[in-house]
């Protein structure tokens, strides 16, 4: 009975991993981005200024670096779990990660569709997960 408790949490750890490496390295970029401003058009070696400045920061990198990392993780716990419950969960977190984040550093407005949303998404999850074990 250990053994599939152990699998249990492994396979669950690894989808929360993959949830925090997708939305933090998504937020890191959005910081930055934040702090460059927007991307200059029409004039395409401005634009590849922007982006060679932009890509050169640490902090994008490390961004970058647990983008790239997340699927990793995600395929990982997709070997022990149904596609079926551990995608919508995946995306539904880093949804709600990225909301409460977003509203919480970066200031952005928090109204009553999103707080609705989020209320969907955390319901759809509860009946999509719910009886499922790993």
């Amino acid at each position: 009975m250990q053994a599939v408790g152990r699998r249990f949490w492994l396979t669950w750890n690894l989808v929360i991993l993959s949830v925090i490496c997708d939305a933090v390295g998504i937020f890191i970029i959005k910081l930055a981005l934040n702090d460059q401003g927007a991307v200059p058009v029409g004039d395409w070696r401005a634009a590849g200024g922007y982006y060679w400045a932009l890509l050169i920061q640490p902090r994008v990198l490390l961004g970058g670096a647990m983008f790239l990392a997340a699927p990793f993780c995600f395929a990982a716990a997709l070997t022990r779990m149904d596609i079926s419950v551990a995608y919508p969960v995946q995306v539904g977190l880093v949804f709600a990660c990225l909301l409460l984040l977003s509203v919480g550093f970066l200031g952005e407005s928090l109204g009553l569709s999103k707080i609705l949303g989020l209320c969907l998404v955390a319901g759809s999850l509860f009946f999509l997960c719910g009886g499922q074990g790993a």
